[in-house]
C-alpha cells in the first residue's frame, strides 16, 4: 500500500473509531456521574449506620424515597403537607422565590400538561444581524403593556445553560423543525442541521 494511501486509511480508521467511542464514553461518563451524585446524597447517613460507604445503597434508598414521596403527593394527606410547607416557606424571606421558581421549572419539565419549550425560532442575538436558535418558553408575557415572547437562547454544545430574552412577536422567525431537531443542532455545533430550514 502506498504511503499516502496508508496514511489516509490510518486517519480515516482512527476517526471512525473515535466517532463510535466518543458518544458511548460521554454517555457512560454522564450516567456514572449522575449515579455517584445521587448515591452520595445519603452517604453520611449510611456511614453512620454501617460504618462505611456502600456504593449503590444510597442510590437505591434515594430512588425509593423519591418514589414514596410521589405516592404520598398523590394522596390527600400529601397535598395537605405540601400546602402546609408552602405556607411556612411563604413566611421566610427569599425562600418563597427560590421555591416557586424551582417548582415551576419542575412542573414544566416533569408534568405532561405543560411543555417546557413550545417552538424553535430564530432571533437576533447577541446583536442585530446575527441570528441564533432560540426556544419560546412563554408566548404570553406583558411588559409595560406590550405583548412580548420569552425566548431561551441555549449555549452550545451545552444547551442546559443560556440566555433568557424578551422579544416582540415580530422579531422572531418561526422554524419548520421540531424542538428535538433544533436541540440536536445546538448540541452538535450545527453538524446535524436539517438539509433545509424554512
Amino acid at each position: 500500500m502506498p504511503k499516502d494511501q496508508f496514511k489516509k486509511h490510518y486517519v480515516n480508521t482512527f476517526l471512525a473509531g473515535l466517532s463510535a467511542i466518543l458518544p458511548i464514553s460521554i454517555t457512560i461518563y454522564v450516567f456514572v456521574k449522575a449515579f455517584l451524585f445521587v448515591d452520595g446524597i445519603l452517604s453520611t447517613v449510611i456511614k453512620q449506620l454501617f460504618g462505611k460507604r456502600i456504593v449503590g445503597l444510597g442510590f437505591l434508598i434515594t430512588i425509593v424515597l423519591v418514589y414514596g414521596a410521589g405516592l404520598l403527593v398523590k394522596q390527600y394527606l400529601g397535598n395537605r403537607l405540601i400546602a402546609l410547607f408552602e405556607k411556612v416557606i411563604a413566611k421566610i424571606p427569599y425562600a418563597q422565590i427560590v421555591y416557586n421558581a424551582t417548582r415551576d421549572i419542575s412542573n414544566s419539565v416533569f408534568k405532561k400538561e405543560k411543555v417546557a419549550f413550545k417552538k424553535p425560532v430564530l432571533v437576533d442575538f447577541p446583536r442585530k444581524g446575527t441570528q441564533s436558535i432560540g426556544f419560546i418558553s412563554n408566548d404570553n408575557v406583558m411588559i409595560d403593556g406590550e405583548h412580548m415572547l420569552a425566548v431561551f437562547v441555549p449555549t452550545t454544545p451545552n444547551p442546559t445553560s443560556g440566555f433568557m430574552i424578551f422579544v416582540s412577536p415580530e422579531e422572531v422567525k418561526y422554524l419548520n423543525i421540531t424542538v428535538e431537531e433544533a436541540t440536536k443542532m445546538v448540541i452538535s455545533l450545527g453538524v446535524l442541521a436539517p438539509n433545509e430550514i424554512k
